[in-house]
């Protein structure tokens, strides 16, 4: 077991980190951290194979002096020599210069749309993704499910993972504010909708307001609304597929094959 700790101040941020990684690869621990301080404690009191870190101080976490020191054995030896990956918003002109110098061994800017950084981690740390032989990073396929239930994404996950193993990156957001933060940030494929904010994200899209390159993608509505005309105002609202809840997992699946042809290869 390979054992990763990831400093970043941004929830939102470690929950994609470790969704990403979890999805890859089966044999890594992610230690996600908040602060520069509770940082330096883990380096002290236990083993890592590799640090990924944000370098921005004033956000809590100052990557740059904590890889300095990290380097010259500050926090014990056992960790001195692990690798780093500076993964940050910060991508001036000087930053990749300014990072390897500092210590770190590679740089990976966010948003991260090709996911490098899953390449990088597997270059470094010499390991095997879930079924390599199968499946290449760049021919994933990104969902992002907007739902307030928890059940009901826990539900979703299995089944997509279950259906499509590995194929699917999947990223989940509980509101319309946190599903916008991923679209910002991450290449997404398609999606699933339900919940607060739903109908908004939809006609959000096919409005333009996300960008004109977002403005056909595919969205999936999956609701407990199932009264009579539901479907039809739905479509209307701009979503490409409805499913009425309870999901029936034969019709999500058909649905999302078809209108996802990579899945269905």
């Amino acid at each position: 077991m390979k054992k990763i700790l990831y400093l970043d101040a941004d929830l939102l941020n470690k929950s994609i980190f470790d969704s990403l990684v979890s999805g890859n690869f089966e044999e890594i621990d992610v230690t996600a951290l908040s602060s520069t301080s509770s940082g330096e404690d883990a380096l002290r009191n236990n083993s890592y194979d590799m640090i990924v870190s944000q370098i921005y101080p004033e956000r809590l976490i100052d990557g740059l002096n904590l890889v300095k020191n990290l380097r010259l054995g500050r926090y014990g030896n056992s960790n001195r020599n692990i690798w780093a990956i500076a993964y940050t918003t910060i991508n001036l002109v000087d930053t990749p210069q300014e990072c390897i110098e500092a210590g770190f061994d590679t740089f990976v800017p966010m948003p991260d749309t090709e996911h490098r950084l899953l390449v990088e981690i597997q270059r470094l740390l010499n390991i095997k993704s879930l079924n390599e032989k199968d499946v290449n990073v760049s021919t994933k396929v990104s969902c992002l499910n907007l739902e307030s239930s928890d059940v009901d994404k826990d539900l979703i996950r299995c089944l997509l993972k279950k259906e499509f193993g590995n194929k699917i990156f999947l990223f989940q957001a509980s509101s319309l504010a946190a599903a916008e933060e991923i679209l910002k940030n991450r290449k997404i494929d398609f999606a699933i909708c339900d919940g607060p904010g739903a109908a908004t994200f939809a006609q959000n899209l096919r409005d333009g307001i996300y960008g004109q390159n977002l403005t056909t993608m595919t969205t999936i509505v999956c609701t407990g609304y199932a009264n009579i005309g539901a479907k039809e105002d739905y479509l209307r609202l701009g979503f490409s597929a409805y499913i009425p809840k309870p999901i029936i997992k034969k019709e999500l699946i058909k649905t999302i094959s078809d209108l996802i042809p990579l899945l269905s290869d």
